[in-house]
């Protein structure tokens, strides 16, 4: 009899534990599978996934995707409303104008003055003496420059240097020689402008330009020089003082400042798919009067970075060798602007 009393003690304890545990059970059987916890409960308080009806999930992908696609740019003048897309030579222009750097490269090499190919440039007027020269030639340009130091006067400028070939080649004469090379490498300090209106920037340089040659047709000039940078929405303005350096080598072209004075102007319109600018070169020697005017357009038809390109000139000054001929120019071809 005691035995069976402790028995039933001991199955009535055994019961009254399982009680709770069938309780939690049934608890967990009537939550949802796909209930929060606590620590997610503000993304149930919203609303479940996948409650949005199909039409209302097919507006708001139509909402996105007529949003404009504008990038983010710093510092840029371009006004909001007339911002560039990402491959937009403008863009890409002004901030190489304005002197940010905006490149990946490691070695941060960019572009310095504007590097183009003219597979067919013709002299109107102002071909060399020599039979052996045709008047039609291909005429190209590679510019590039360099930071070398960055705020060492805690100014924010930069100091570089840069280096700039153009070449005259007789492509379509016999043994197609080259008729001149002319080599410009400059070291330049870039201080940036903040705060002054459209001027951006100033630089002040030192430039060689020679042709390489010796004897008669050498030719050679140093210069110190000093320009700006004037940038407003899609127009740029860069006007240049120059100081001509005294020296021996300058024996085959003593005067040259007579025909390339000592300022030029560029000034230029930076479009979508489109640029356009015109250097402006003179003397300012009212009574022996001496210029130059060179017109330059890029239009990138086929939205890929490679431009085609029309140079026309109008003056002295085209190469170092012709400096002092006449020349009346009209070359076409492309440039590589991204």
């Amino acid at each position: 009899m005691r035995k069976f009393v402790l028995f039933v003690l001991f199955v009535s304890v055994l019961c009254a534990e399982s009680e709770p545990l069938n309780s939690n059970s049934q608890d967990l059987q009537n939550t949802p599978l796909n209930s929060n916890t606590q620590e997610n409960a503000p993304l149930n308080q919203n609303q479940p996934l996948n409650s949005n009806p199909p039409a209302q999930l097919e507006n708001s992908a139509k909402q996105s995707a007529n949003l404009p696609n504008k990038p983010i740019t710093q510092n840029s003048s371009l006004a909001e409303d007339d911002e560039p897309n990402i491959y937009d030579f403008a863009k890409i222009a002004a901030r190489e104008y304005n002197g940010e750097d905006t490149t990946i490269n490691i070695l941060r090499i960019k572009t310095h003055d504007t590097n183009y190919f003219l597979p067919f440039a013709y002299t109107f007027h102002g071909r060399p003496n020599d039979s052996k020269y045709k008047q039609a030639e291909t005429k190209f340009q590679f510019s590039v420059k360099k930071v070398l130091f960055e705020n060492v006067l805690f100014l924010g400028e930069s100091w570089n240097f840069g280096y700039t070939q153009t070449a005259w080649w007789q492509m379509y004469a016999e043994s197609a020689p080259f008729r001149e090379l002319n080599y410009a490498p400059e070291l330049f300090v870039s201080f940036p402008f903040s705060g002054f209106g459209w001027l951006k920037s100033m630089s002040v340089g030192f430039m060689h330009q020679s042709n390489g040659k010796d004897g008669a047709d050498s030719r050679s000039w140093n210069r110190v020089y000093a320009n700006a940078v004037f940038h407003h929405k899609r127009f740029v303005f860069l006007p240049r003082l120059w100081y001509i350096v005294p020296e021996s080598s300058l024996d085959e072209n003593k005067d040259i400042r007579k025909y390339l004075g000592n300022f030029d102007a560029k000034i230029a319109y930076l479009g979508r798919d489109t640029f356009a600018y015109i250097l402006l070169r003179n003397n300012l020697n009212f009574k022996h009067n001496k210029g130059a005017v060179e017109l330059n357009a890029g239009f990138d038809l086929f939205d890929n970075g490679v431009f085609w390109f029309v140079q026309y000139f109008n003056g002295y000054g085209e190469s170092l060798i012709d400096y002092q001929r006449y020349i009346n120019k009209l070359g076409i071809g492309f440039v590589v602007a991204y």
